[in-house]
């Protein structure tokens, strides 16, 4: 398993930090191309993290440019087609990781 991954069940504690998750929706421009404008789904709790130098190097070796590491408490339909708003900054799901496939919380591996 990666460096990068987290397998340890993290505390209630630790998740201090209030984020949104946001959803896209498309729509025609009214020029034959397509917007999108993303809206505000839920908010929540949560440990943001950024990765370690190495951490940073291995997730590069998957061809994914993972650069934050997020934990929440589980919550059903949280997908990569989301994005994560955390103030000003912007991180896009990379993947969802259900931690010890125990339904308590969830590791999302983002690049911002």
């Amino acid at each position: 398993m990666p460096h990068y991954w987290k397998s340890t069940m993290p505390e209630i504690a630790e998740l201090r930090s209030r984020v949104v998750f946001q959803s896209a929706t498309e729509f025609d421009d009214g020029f034959g191309g397509k917007q999108v404008e993303w809206a505000d789904s839920f908010y929540a709790w949560a440990s943001i993290e950024p990765l370690s130098g190495r951490e940073y190097f291995d997730a590069m070796q998957t061809q994914t440019e993972i650069s934050h590491r997020v934990i929440v408490r589980y919550r059903n339909g949280i997908t990569p087609d989301m994005r994560i708003k955390y103030g000003d900054r912007i991180l896009e799901i990379e993947a969802v990781i259900d931690i010890g496939n125990q339904h308590r919380f969830l590791e999302i591996l983002c690049r911002e």
